[in-house]
Order: structure tokens, then C-alpha cells, then sequence
């Protein structure tokens, strides 16, 4: 499952650890911490989760949901740090790809991230910084079963410049079909509205922008 297997790849990750309490492995938790546990650590919860979209055959495998992360430290500085590491790994040097349990996904997009209020501790005050991330997924023993398989991001090129409007997927298993998402800058587009296709080909219909993030799931 999804928070399973991030939590592998966080606790391995050295730009996160060097933050975290040590050891790392007891600073990482899923849904709710443990009492007075050692500071700095990082609690995630998986706030969304529908499926990315559904055609006639089904429901899709991909899925488009929101994961949140909660950096908790001491001090405001140590809770930014934490949470600037977390950000700055899984946007940034890790993206997208294969987690240690099966489950496959692609960071897309930071949706919050901004200081919470100081919490009153036992003894002391508690500080938060929260994330959350946009990301495209499939999870290793998922609820979608419909297509199966794992879900992988393939981008198309050219690079967007304004002007251009047919793009190629390279290195697609298979034709695009009805089953596959094109999004643009984190948003699912529209199949014949936003987009047409044929085989590794996709026309929008309005030109993307200089800058724009174009992938295609399938």
C-alpha cells in the first residue's frame, strides 16, 4: 500500500534522515504518532484518494489523491527544515517512480504548505509545518482493480512553446486509448475536448504554454 511504501523510502532517504530524529525509522509515522515521541519527526495521512478517472471498461487503476505531511519539532526553524527536506526529496530528486512495496507514483504538484500554530506540549511548545502533495498513483494491492498493473508516467515532447500542439508520447507500451490520462500542470484533461489522439499522438486543442508540465498516464 501507498504510506507503507513512502514510509520506506523517506526513512532511506538521507536529505529527510539528516533531519529527523534519529532513529529514523521510529521518527516516520502513518496517521498518528506515538506519545512522546522523539522530535523532529513526520506523521503522513493520505487526505484524497478517487480515482483519477473511468471510461466505459471501468474504473481507472490511476489515482489522484493528496498526501499530507506534518513535520513537528521543537523549534519553527526545525519544522520547516524537516518539511522543506520531505518537500524538496519527493518533488525534487526522488519525483516519481517505483516504492519499495510495489506501489508506483508521480509527485505532481504542492497543493499547501505553510506553518500551523504552535501546539502547547507537556513541558514545552510543540511546532508544525504542513505539506501536501498532489500525486498520481497506483498501489500495490490497490482498490481499483479494473486495468490492473502498475500506472506510469510517460512525458511528451517537444517541449511546450505556445505554439505547438501535437505532441508525441515516447516510449508508450501501447496506443493511447480512452483508458490513458494526458494532464497538463497537475489538471486531468478532457479526452476529445481538451485533447484528441491516435496512437502515440496527442493534438490539444488549444496550444500548451512555454513552461507547462504535459504528461500522459497508462
Amino acid at each position: 500500500m501507498l504510506l507503507p511504501g513512502l514510509y520506506q523510502e523517506l526513512i532511506a532517504a538521507s536529505l529527510v534522515t539528516a533531519q529527523l530524529a534519529s532513529p529514523a525509522s521510529g521518527s516516520v509515522f502513518i496517521n498518528t504518532a506515538i506519545k512522546q515521541a522523539n522530535r523532529p519527526f513526520l506523521v503522513m495521512n493520505l487526505v484524497s484518494a478517487p480515482p483519477a478517472g473511468s471510461t466505459l471498461d471501468g474504473i481507472s487503476a490511476l489515482i489522484e489523491g493528496e498526501i499530507q505531511f506534518d513535520s513537528y519539532a521543537d523549534t519553527p526553524q526545525a519544522a520547516r527544515a524537516l518539511s522543506q527536506a520531505v518537500k524538496s526529496f519527493l518533488m525534487g530528486s526522488f519525483l516519481g517512480g517505483t516504492l519499495p512495496d510495489g506501489s508506483t507514483i508521480q509527485f505532481v504538484d504542492v497543493t499547501m504548505d505553510h506553518d500551523e500554530a504552535y501546539e502547547q506540549g507537556g513541558v514545552a511548545y510543540l511546532y508544525r509545518c504542513l505539506l501536501r502533495l498532489k500525486a498520481f498513483y497506483s498501489e500495490s494491492g490497490g482498490f481499483y482493480p479494473t486495468g490492473g498493473g502498475s500506472v506510469i508516467r510517460y512525458n511528451l515532447t517537444p517541449a511546450p512553446d505556445g505554439t505547438t500542439v501535437v505532441f508525441t508520447a515516447a516510449a508508450l507500451p501501447a496506443a493511447i486509448s480512452a483508458s490513458s490520462i494526458v494532464v497538463r500542470n497537475g489538471e486531468i484533461l478532457t479526452p476529445n475536448v481538451d485533447y484528441t489522439y491516435a496512437a502515440d499522438l496527442v493534438t490539444f486543442a488549444v496550444a500548451p504554454g512555454s513552461g507547462d508540465n504535459l504528461a500522459i498516464f497508462q
